[in-house]
């Protein structure tokens, strides 16, 4: 279960194509590291898109954080995850963001912590993800109405201090 969410979330990551992250898309660092993650050569995948993640581009940021998350390529590292994860999301970039929630949500690397990943839910769904919304429901399922309204606070004040 966990590792099929997990591609689900990093081909989400792959299919999400920004129009700020034309410069990286059309890289080859992208493309070679795109075609040896499909042919499973994670290891591969991680030394492209590493290098691009330490000059500051978001999208490899977040590709960087879900190869740590899922620990393909890499033994699994959830502190590196969420450090990667946390650079991207404060770029904008949903997936990331979405991750931080799953994260939250499973417990993975940090307290679980519904009403955190709940927030980061809302924050992936004002960014454009596609599949906020699913888990969303999924956290209010768990939650009480309070500690919605909370995780919708603490999202809309994440975002207010993050726009620019």
């Amino acid at each position: 279960m966990i590792r099929t969410v997990f591609y689900a979330l990093l081909c989400s990551l792959l299919l999400s194509l920004p129009a700020s992250a034309d410069n990286f898309f059309t890289s080859k660092n992208y493309w070679n590291g795109k075609t040896a993650y499909d042919s499973g050569d994670f290891e591969k995948a991680m030394r492209l898109w590493k290098a691009p993640a330490e000059q500051g581009v978001g999208e490899a940021q977040g590709f960087v954080g879900a190869l740590y998350h899922g620990g393909l390529g890499v033994e699994k590292d959830y502190k590196q995850a969420m450090e990667w994860y946390v650079k991207a999301a404060n770029k904008g970039i949903a997936q990331a963001q979405l991750g931080i929630g799953s994260m939250y949500g499973d417990g993975h690397g940090v307290e679980k912590d519904m009403v955190t990943a709940r927030m980061w839910f809302a924050i992936a769904d004002h960014y454009g993800n596609e599949r906020a919304q699913h888990y969303i429901k999924k956290a209010d399922l768990l939650l009480t109405e309070e500690d919605i309204r909370k995780a919708g606070e603490m999202a809309r004040d994440w975002i207010k201090a993050h726009e620019k």
